[in-house]
């Protein structure tokens, strides 16, 4: 198999933001593949011993309960890297991450990832700002949820994800929306109704069009704008 070049996995941010001598010395152990929808990368409550990269595929952070529900806390797109925090502690990781949108990642065992990372300066200090940045995301998004009402923090979820995926279409039934949102399923519906008859979204069949970027913006609250500011490796 050929060696990972840098060009083929400059998608992701934090692979781009590497320095020569770190990509080097990790492209070895790099493999790409296709990530399938629902597909669980890392489990809940366990060691993290692989970490993924997403080019085109969007991650989902999810929190498990014993009644067999879940909310998500945080997605993992093209600007990350899934169980960071986790990794960098060497602990289980506490929540689970699963494929929202299929695409392509890039996976790399943890081991060499984790040596690597402390015997470099330069990839530390990339690290340490996506973390920065996971911890002002998961702060942002517990206000967020307090403070705003469904219609405004599903636009916010939308355009996160197209900012992490640039897919054209995200496929998202009403349950995974509710789950995003941590809202009741007729809650979501309405909020996507209204979105739909602004014209802000195409919405059929659990697949979603944003055709109006700008008004989607519009509708969002003010979260999404102050998140986009403080991202490093945008």
């Amino acid at each position: 198999m050929a060696l990972i070049q840098r060009s083929d996995v400059a998608e992701n941010r934090v692979l781009a933001a590497f320095s020569e001598a770190d990509f080097a010395a990790l492209a070895g152990r790099m493999t790409v593949s296709d990530a399938r929808r629902d597909e669980v990368l890392i489990r809940q409550g366990e060691a993290v011993t692989e970490v993924h990269f997403p080019l085109t595929a969007d991650l989902s952070n999810r929190v498990l309960f014993s009644n067999g529900g879940a909310i998500e806390t945080s997605a993992v797109g093209r600007f990350g890297v899934s169980g960071l925090a986790a990794f960098l502690a060497h602990s289980a990781c506490a929540w689970e991450v699963r494929v929202q949108t299929p695409g392509r990642i890039v996976r790399l065992p943890a081991d060499p990832f984790r040596q690597q990372a402390w015997a470099s300066p330069d990839l530390m200090r990339v690290l340490l700002a996506v973390t920065h940045d996971n911890q002002a995301e998961g702060a942002q998004t517990a206000a967020c949820n307090i403070a705003h009402d469904a219609q405004s923090r599903l636009a916010r979820w939308l355009l996160m994800i197209d900012d992490r995926t640039g897919a054209e279409t995200m496929r998202l039934s009403h349950e995974d929306l509710a789950e995003m949102l941590g809202a009741q399923r007729t809650t979501v519906s309405v909020a996507a109704a209204n979105l739909k008859r602004a014209g802000a979204i195409r919405y059929s069949r659990s697949n979603i069009q944003i055709i109006d970027r700008a008004l989607l913006q519009q509708w969002s609250c003010e979260c999404y704008a102050a998140q986009q500011r403080r991202a490093s490796l945008r």
